[in-house]
């Protein structure tokens, strides 16, 4: 969301080239030998606080705005919406947000992304 909105309030900032370097920087590190999936069993606390890094927020950001153009604009946003209105109150998953988004795209987001998925496609 961040670069959506500085592109939106502040074009002239060209937001656009500093994504360009972010998704190189992921591609780079997605390509070593210790790469990892973006999502990945967690275990306990330390696990967790070692699961964020720049692959997971690179790469995750990337597979997210590669999600947003195959459904489009406008159904990723209300997808979005659902996905909130829904969990509010609750925890959610990923399997949440895949259901939200198919609901208002009608589109399949579990075959890009299967809940639970270790292969190396985009999730991976």
């Amino acid at each position: 969301m961040e670069r959506k909105a500085e592109e939106h309030l502040y074009p002239q900032w060209r937001g656009w080239l500093r994504a360009c370097e972010d998704r190189e920087r992921a591609m780079f590190q997605d390509a070593q030998e210790n790469s990892h999936p973006i999502r990945q069993p967690i275990n306990g606390e330390e696990e967790a606080l070692e699961a964020f890094d720049d692959i997971t927020y690179c790469k995750g950001q990337y597979f997210i705005r590669m999600l947003e153009g195959f459904l489009g604009d406008d159904a990723f946003r209300d997808g979005i919406r659902l996905y909130l209105k829904e969990n509010q109150f609750s925890n959610a998953n990923a399997t949440n947000l895949w259901n939200a988004l198919e609901k208002s795209s009608g589109r399949s987001v579990t075959k890009l992304a299967p809940p639970g998925s270790s292969n190396r496609g985009f999730f991976g």
